[in-house]
């Protein structure tokens, strides 16, 4: 069996490609060989169960929760073979059969799960791409045999729709479908837009790579014949009680009722969060990536670390310390530590920012818990390495006298790997510069400076600077004093 394929030669500016897809034409037209609601075409690599699962999905006579000719409907579901169908339905024009109405046509394209990921695991963007490849213009005398449908993967796709829209539904009302969502647990939502910003927006909390397990219905009418996680549609909300009576599906309606409560969750405060900020890329460029654990509890511990990761700029000392600290240690996944080498990056910024901004008393009383991060192991001292370098180097400019203070707390116990990073130049440069200063210091200075001068001498014998700076503590006990 075929599947889509992405074709290299098909790349254009900002890293776009195209794919080939297979695809099929779900409506009703009279043939010799009969008429009703079928498959009138479809390409080769369909397989028989694929087209059975895409007949029983599709929309037929009056299927279309909203009745006008413009009307859209959209569905995405999984195939027995494992593949993924996107399916877009339109009215095509009278019914020809004499019932009356609109006659229903569905363009359904089928994908691997690779393609699927090219797409930012995004049913809309697949939906998009096959609307500017024609899908959303019917067809009513195709070919039995179609070619594959050529899909355009924008570079944008990653990060799916930037927009805000989420067509009035309240922050709870959305919180509470996304816990179903991820839950696993059937919803009705009874919806008097189009409902597909609203499919799509919560769509946006659902991690990437678990989407595939989320099919939806957006603007069909309920069926018990077609099991969607989720269906999206515009009816009479009395008429749907009685219809999905004895399913296995909750029905809501945002627009009439106060939302359920919804359980504490790191991961949906985390998509909260992003919806309340209208931060719809960063969303989606945090939630569109191949989470390989979906359960709930791993997935907390990721909204966790989004949390801190943005929390990280605002953080005082101990809160940052305690994060690194944390996040220095484990074993974590390949999405952990992609958060975590963010978060430890932004932990570094911070460290420098918070120990530049501070006063001699608060630095001291930061200084020794920043290093005794960096003596707790190899990993910790490459990570903690720049920030005290970096400080070191900014403050000897600043105050000679007190760099050389916080480079004798790092001296002794100074660990192997922050000697093979090249730490004692670091700090002989500091050295040079308290040399300096010493040999322009006044006698009081010196005075006040002298205990700082014996407590390198005691820790660092035989160091050419250190004599320096002796020599000039030399020529200041030499000096005569006033009567």
């Amino acid at each position: 069996m075929e599947s889509a394929q992405a074709d290299p030669a098909a790349r254009g500016n900002g890293g776009a490609c195209a794919v080939e897809c297979d695809q099929a034409i779900f409506t009703s037209v009279r043939t010799p060989m009969g008429e009703g609601y079928r498959i009138i075409a479809a390409s080769k690599g369909l397989g028989v169960d694929e087209k059975q699962c895409i007949t029983r999905h599709s929309p037929s006579h009056d299927a279309l929760s909203v009745r006008s000719p413009a009307a859209k409907a959209m569905a995405f579901y999984g195939l027995p073979t494992g593949r993924l169908c996107v399916a877009l339905s339109l009215h095509a024009g009278a019914e020809h059969t004499g019932r009356g109405g609109q006659r229903v046509y569905t363009h359904a394209v089928v994908i691997d799960r690779a393609v699927f990921e090219k797409f930012g695991y995004s049913p809309f963007q697949v939906l998009r791409a096959m609307e500017v490849a024609g899908a959303a213009a019917p067809k009513l005398k195709p070919p039995p045999i179609l070619a594959h449908i050529r899909l355009e993967v924008a570079s944008s796709s990653r990060y799916g729709d930037v927009s805000k829209s989420h067509e009035g539904v309240s922050l709870p009302w959305r919180t509470f479908i996304l816990d179903q969502l991820l839950s696993r647990q059937r919803l009705l939502v009874v919806h008097p837009e189009g409902g597909f910003a609203l499919a799509e927006h919560v769509l946006g909390g659902v991690p990437g790579s678990a989407r595939v397990d989320v099919s939806f219905g957006v603007g069909l009418r309920f069926s018990a014949g077609r099991c969607f996680t989720l269906g999206v549609l515009s009816e009479d909300e009395r008429l749907l009680e009685g219809r999905i009576a004895g399913q296995d599906v909750r029905l809501i309606s945002p627009h009439s009722e106060e939302a359920p409560a919804t359980p504490a969750s790191e991961w949906i405060a985390f998509v909260r969060r992003h919806w309340e900020q209208d931060a719809s890329v960063l969303l989606s460029d945090r939630t569109s990536r191949d989470y390989q654990d979906h359960s709930r509890r791993r997935l907390d511990r990721v909204g966790g670390l989004f949390t801190r990761l943005d929390d990280t700029p605002s953080s005082d000392m101990d809160g940052v310390l305690a994060r690194v600290s944390e996040h220095l240690r484990g074993s974590p996944d390949a999405i952990e530590a992609e958060i975590i080498a963010d978060l430890l990056r932004g932990a570094q910024r911070r460290f420098c920012e918070l120990l530049s901004n501070a006063n001699e008393a608060r630095t001291e009383r930061h200084w020794s818990p920043v290093l005794g991060v960096w003596r707790e192991s190899a990993e910790a001292t490459s990570f903690m390495q720049p920030v005290v370098e970096t400080y070191l180097r900014t403050l000897s400019a600043a105050d000679p006298v007190l760099a050389a203070k916080f480079a004798l707390l790092a001296w002794p116990k100074m660990p192997e790997q922050a000697s093979k990073e090249g730490l004692p130049e670091r700090i002989d440069a500091v050295l040079e510069n308290f040399s300096s200063w010493c040999s322009d210091a006044s006698p009081e200075q010196l005075a006040e400076a002298k205990p700082l001068s014996e407590q390198w001498a005691n820790v660092k014998p035989g160091c050419s600077i250190v004599d320096r700076i002796q020599g000039c503590f030399d020529k200041l006990d030499s000096c005569p004093t006033e009567d």
